[in-house]
């Protein structure tokens, strides 16, 4: 038996996981009860740049109006036009939504003058890096409550959630199996709190901490997803190449030839 042109689990999976996430974010506003960080984990190459772009941005902007999105990631290569431009080119093609890319050396005056001024249709993400965020996460608020945003018209997204994510250093041996550090002082974990009034706010990470799962020390995480599980990955790497399937009766070595099989 043999499958050609398998197809890779690709948007089923990443559409599934955002529908979820979602789906938390509706029901725990109807609750009352909308400030926290929702967290989407997923095994590092699902594709979460993707599932922040080309799923969460038309998806969010459908369900709450969102006009504004701030994307945030550790490392400044995340973050710049090589890394995003295919994924918004895409989501144009496949959307129609009219996307503007801020990034760079991203200044108080450009979070405000880009909000301001923007036009009905029209959404703007910002990308920057977690220390441009740290920096500006006062003028965002600012920003946003000026121009009188409601939850949900403006959102978060953190890629690489767990960098920053401990909320007091007391809680990083149990979190990050790391001894206390006198000098952490959660920066981004409370510029984050301090938006959740503001707008929604979604983690993406591989590597879930225990204080994102079990709450500990902190009651601003929720997982708003399930773990894929390996039936759902399991043709990840199909997405570039033919999948062979054998039977089970299959001669898979000629006897007659050496093997690197030995039997005890």
């Amino acid at each position: 038996m043999r499958l050609t042109k398998q197809t890779a689990y690709g948007d089923n999976l990443l559409t599934n996981l955002t529908t979820q996430c979602v789906d938390k974010i509706h029901s725990n506003r109807l609750e009352g009860n909308h400030r926290h960080i929702y967290i989407v984990g997923a095994p590092t190459g699902v594709g979460k740049t993707h599932l922040s772009i080309q799923e969460m941005i038309p998806k969010l902007h459908n369900e709450f109006g969102t006009r504004v999105f701030f994307y945030t990631a550790p490392q400044s290569q995340l973050v710049g036009k090589p890394a995003l431009r295919r994924h918004l080119n895409d989501l144009q093609k496949n959307s129609g939504l009219d996307v503007e890319l801020i990034t760079g050396p991203i200044t108080d005056y450009d979070i405000e003058d880009e909000i301001e001024n923007l036009r009905d249709g029209k959404i703007v993400l910002f990308a920057m890096t977690d220390s441009t965020f740290n920096n500006r996460v006062g003028q965002i608020k600012n920003v946003l409550d000026k121009n009188n945003f409601q939850y949900g018209e403006a959102t978060l997204l953190i890629d690489e959630a767990h960098y920053g994510s401990v909320s007091h250093r007391d809680w990083m041996p149990v979190s990050l199996g790391s001894p206390s550090n006198s000098k952490y002082n959660a920066i981004k974990f409370n510029n984050v709190v301090s938006l959740l009034d503001t707008m929604i706010c979604i983690g993406l990470t591989a590597t879930r901490t225990i204080q994102m799962t079990d709450q500990l020390g902190t009651d601003k995480y929720v997982v708003a997803t399930d773990y894929p599980i390996k039936e759902q990955l399991i043709f990840r790497t199909a997405a570039m190449q033919d999948v062979s399937y054998y039977d089970d009766d299959s001669n898979w070595f000629d006897i007659g030839k050496p093997s690197l099989i030995t039997r005890f």
